[in-house]
């Protein structure tokens, strides 16, 4: 039986079939796969970042949180947009222990300083200016009555309908190189088609066309 195909596409299949024999396999049984996995969002419970939201505005991390009080400290002029945190800052102060409740507040660094210093849970003094301020956010998020959901960023294969699959490294990364604006940090990994007769029937083709054998 003769199959006739174009002399263009037989050159494209050439290239890929070298491409197929000659990449590097990064150390996994043939035939292989790449794959794309990307950094993204899991919430979880116990992730270690925070998305702060407020009747479904998203309002930004602990670290923006933190700016809005920073705000009532550095710029409160009494206008209604401070009230709260201001109002929330007093209120902490008067909680803390004696001698401190007149401190006089007049940078952000005091007040973190402060709170370290006074923290009820009597651990503060081991955690750093960045945990502290973290805290103080969580709490005023409580104050103010923010959703907080909490998420970790992790490497996996994309959640947005469709897995990235490659027969070579060179396509996976022209892919990622073309469509990088689309994931957040994208990595090709290479996987075994692991008893996978089609994948191997492709291999088997190639090696036909371009007179090459895997097993050599």
């Amino acid at each position: 039986m003769q199959i006739e195909i174009s002399d263009k596409l037989y050159e494209k299949l050439v290239v890929l079939g070298n491409r197929l024999f000659e990449q590097d396999n990064r150390y996994t049984a043939t035939p292989i796969l790449y794959v794309l996995q990307d950094i993204e969002r899991m919430y979880t419970e116990d992730g270690i970042l925070a998305e702060i939201v407020n009747d479904g505005e998203q309002l930004g991390d602990y670290s923006d949180i933190f700016e809005e009080i920073e705000d009532a400290i550095l710029v409160n002029d009494g206008s209604e947009e401070y009230l709260d945190a201001a109002k929330y800052i007093d209120d902490l102060e008067k909680n803390m222990v004696d001698g401190y409740a007149s401190y006089a507040i007049t940078t952000v660094e005091e007040f973190v300083s402060l709170v370290i210093s006074t923290w009820r849970d009597g651990k503060s003094s081991q955690n750093s200016s960045d945990d502290v301020k973290d805290a103080i956010a969580k709490d005023y998020c409580g104050y103010k009555g923010y959703d907080i959901h909490h998420y970790d960023m992790v490497r996996r294969y994309p959640e947005h309908g469709s897995l990235p699959v490659f027969l070579t490294e060179v396509g996976i990364k022209e892919h990622i190189r073309a469509n990088n604006y689309h994931y957040n940090d994208p990595t090709d990994y290479v996987i075994n088609a692991w008893r996978n007769p089609e994948f191997a029937l492709i291999y088997k083709f190639f090696g036909e066309l371009i007179g090459k054998d895997l097993s050599k």
